[in-house]
């Protein structure tokens, strides 16, 4: 079956990509849960093809329940369970790119914030490989992955989350009085990056 084969192919990428235990493992059994939901999603359309929309959102209980089961640290199951929730998302971004039209850096910035740690961007796009590659041979290796890496990798969002534009001592420095408004200041500025692609005037976002 596919997931069968998806896990083969995900117990490979583990093997080529070296990976420590626990990203193997989380790796592993997102793979073994990325397509759970089918069952109760697949439906055919009107014109006779099989589609099974939104599966990856109610895959979600679903992977907690059986991971619960098999006694992964919840901290575990809830990240596997954010990378099944996810594991369309570079396919689908990835055929508007091929489509010529853009993927914003607002939306990867998203995504990497939606992922719960220790799931990131690097470890749902080998998700996704395993996933097409579970489909059988292809006559090109399905580029969707490694895109989203390079993509991840100039927005440093690769392994974790956004950082701020800005910082709370930066605002300080500025003469402002530390208070519950920097919180919205802050908030205000990551906003105006991903909307409008502010840069922070200090010559780098806040480390």
């Amino acid at each position: 079956t596919h997931t069968l084969l998806s896990v083969e192919q995900a117990a490979k990428i583990v093997r080529q990509e070296g990976l420590p235990e626990e990203e193997a493992l989380l790796v592993m059994a997102a793979e073994l849960a990325h397509d759970l939901g089918k069952p109760t999603t697949t439906k055919l359309d009107e014109s006779g093809r099989t589609r099974s929309f939104s599966h990856e959102e109610a895959g979600v209980p679903l992977t907690k329940s059986l991971l619960g089961r098999m006694q992964l640290p919840h901290k575990l199951t809830c990240a596997a369970a954010s990378l099944v929730a996810e594991h369309m998302w570079i396919l689908n971004m990835y055929r508007q790119v091929e489509l010529g039209q853009n993927v914003t850096e607002k939306a990867i910035r998203r995504l990497a914030q939606r992922l719960k740690e220790p799931a990131n961007i690097r470890l749902l796009s080998y998700v996704c490989q395993a996933d097409a590659d579970g489909r059988g041979p292809s006559s090109e290796p399905y580029q969707g992955p490694a895109w989203m890496r390079r993509q991840a990798e100039l927005l440093a969002v690769l392994e974790q989350e956004p950082k701020d534009l800005i910082r709370g001592q930066q605002l300080i420095e500025l003469g402002l009085q530390p208070g519950p408004e920097f919180h919205s200041i802050i908030d205000l500025a990551n906003q105006l990056r991903d909307d409008r692609g502010l840069v922070a005037a200090f010559g780098a976002e806040a480390r």
